[in-house]
Order: C-alpha cells, then sequence, then structure tokens
C-alpha cells in the first residue's frame, strides 16, 4: 500500500523587488505540509530585517481574490535573518507549522539592493 505525500515545488514569491523599502511577498498555502524552506537572494547594499509570518485567519477564494487579511506573526527561526549591507543568500526552514499561511516580510533600515525570494515546501 503506497500514499502519495503532498510537496510545494519552489516557486518565486518575489521577483527582483527593489530594497529600498519595506516588502511583503505574495502569500503561499502550507495546508497539509509540514515542512516549509524558503530562499531569499539579494544584491546591492541594503540594510534591513526579514521575518518570516504565518496566519491562520487569512482566507482567499479559488481566484485567489482575499476574503481576509487576516493576522500575522512571525515564525521563529535561528539564527534570525538580518541583512547588513552585503549581497547574499539566505535560507530558512520551518518545520512542522499548524498554520496554513505563509509570506515574507523584509523590512527595510536603509541603503538598496533587489530581493528575490522563493518557497518550497514537503509532506514529511
Amino acid at each position: 500500500m503506497s500514499s502519495r505525500k503532498s510537496n510545494l515545488p519552489a516557486y518565486r514569491v518575489l521577483a527582483s523587488v527593489s530594497m529600498a523599502s519595506s516588502i511583503i511577498s505574495s502569500v503561499t498555502n502550507i495546508f497539509y505540509l509540514d515542512n516549509v524552506g524558503a530562499q531569499l537572494v539579494f544584491s546591492g547594499t541594503p540594510f534591513g530585517s526579514v521575518s518570516f509570518e504565518s496566519s491562520i485567519d487569512y482566507f482567499e477564494d479559488t481566484q485567489r481574490q482575499v476574503l481576509n487579511v487576516g493576522n500575522w506573526v512571525p515564525v521563529p527561526v535561528s539564527p534570525s535573518p538580518v541583512i547588513n549591507g552585503v549581497a547574499g543568500t539566505i535560507i530558512a526552514n520551518m518545520n512542522q507549522l499548524a498554520e496554513p499561511w505563509v509570506r515574507i516580510k523584509f523590512t527595510s533600515s536603509t541603503g538598496n539592493g533587489v530581493l528575490t525570494a522563493y518557497i518550497t515546501g514537503k509532506m514529511v
């Protein structure tokens, strides 16, 4: 007897976005997924903080029209990602999330750069 495991192939949630101001990615449905990974690739000289947020009460319909914007809470990741003026890549793993929705938030403090981000996930 075999069972299929759900997975979310890596896809881009931010595409070459300016980091001169704060950014919030598109929302990703991770219902049925146990582990979620995010990769951020950035260039330039940006300074700021990154958070990965989840929500239980965000809702959208089948056409991706937002029905409720929800309340968003940071997901603890260690170490907390900070972008401090140099180009780089951040990978974060979020395991055993109960919430069905996630997004990425960059809070700019100064500098500028370009950010691209991806999300992936899988069922254990």
